[in-house]
């Protein structure tokens, strides 16, 4: 294909990347074949705000100067729009009369809305009709639009040049999710705890997210070197989470976070001497993963080994010549995990 014209690409410069699949020479016919050509446009359940097919058709008339979706259809050109996390996506397939695979091509956006995606697909499909139509002068006047077509205000589809990589900015709608969950720890007490926490995710990057929580484990009983006494934990945390990987339902994420809170003591028998809250804080790291099952609703889960960063030895003081007797010393490393509904704002 020749390179396009500055002049023909004055107001189109890119933000979404098209990504192309082998297509055959009989997907691109010249600009003297006009054949007619039947457009389907489906947006799937993620992706409803997007335009309809009307306001695409009036996009590609007008890029091309005229309407391809008059008269007789020699061929189709379907279209499935799909949003897929933070990412527009949208699949062209052509096809001939006898359903036949003539090319394909793939439009994705990261764009807070569909008006980017549905401008680059409109720009693909025009492309997929007559190759050199962007190499033609702009006629004077719009196509006229088919009758009850959406006006389609002209606008930039980009920020940076094809031939430029565009910098890195923040997605203006940022997104987040809020979860309540059960908690539950390993290591961390004298024996396994359950309680509960409250988990939030705020998205700013379309791969990155920051998750805050806060997290109570009551107090477990141990009954070492015979005394009765009881540890509990609770703590905020808060970290980075890199996404690995996401659809439209399901993701999963690597998280790293620092927890910072207090370990309580309750002592029963003896009668206590050093006892209440004291500072705890620790650095973990695991996965976090969510199920999208019914929207704005979701399921989340997070998996967590736990490294303590200030550890103690919990002792027991008899009196007399008798020494000390340790009842629960902090581990080195302890394990956690979440889960829980939630909902997305």
């Amino acid at each position: 294909m020749r390179a396009l014209r500055a002049g023909g690409l004055s107001a189109a410069r890119w933000l979404v990347a098209i990504s192309t699949l082998p297509a055959t020479a009989a997907s691109q016919p010249s600009t003297d074949e006009r054949a007619g050509v039947f457009l389907s446009w489906v947006r799937g359940p993620s992706a409803t705000t997007c335009g309809d097919a009307s306001s695409v058709q009036a996009d590609v008339s007008r890029r091309l100067g005229w309407s391809p979706f008059t008269g007789t259809p020699s061929r189709s050109i379907e279209v499935l729009v799909l949003r897929e996390g933070t990412q527009w996506r949208a699949d062209i397939q052509v096809r001939s009369t006898d359903g036949s695979s003539l090319g394909s091509r793939r439009v994705t956006s990261q764009a807070a809305n569909c008006d980017s995606l549905a401008a680059a697909a409109a720009l693909a499909i025009a492309l997929l009709i007559d190759p050199d139509a962007l190499l033609d002068p702009p006629p004077a006047e719009p196509a006229p639009s088919p009758p009850g077509a959406k006006p389609v205000p002209d606008r930039p589809v980009a920020e940076c040049p094809v031939q430029e990589p565009c910098p890195l900015r923040v997605d203006p709608a940022a997104r987040g999710s809020l979860s309540v969950a059960s908690a539950g720890a390993l290591g961390l007490l004298p024996e396994a705890a359950f309680g509960l926490a409250l988990v939030g995710e705020v998205r700013a990057l379309p791969k990155l997210s920051l998750l805050l929580g806060a997290a109570f484990l009551p107090e477990k009983t141990t009954n070492a070197g015979g005394a009765n006494v009881a540890f509990g934990l609770s703590f905020l945390k808060a970290g980075p989470c890199r996404e690995l990987m996401s659809n439209s339902e399901i993701g999963l994420a690597l998280c790293a976070s620092v927890l910072v809170g207090a370990m309580h003591a309750v002592v029963f028998d003896p009668e206590p001497v050093d006892v209440g809250q004291r500072f705890w804080w620790a650095a973990s790291g695991g996965f976090r993963g969510y199920w999208a099952f019914a929207r704005p609703f979701t399921m989340a889960a997070d998996v967590d080994l736990v490294l303590p960063l200030s550890r103690r030895d919990n002792v027991v003081s008899p009196g007399g010549s008798a020494p000390p007797t340790s009842i629960f010393e902090e581990p080195a490393l302890g394990f956690m995990a979440f889960i829980g509904p939630g909902v997305e704002f």
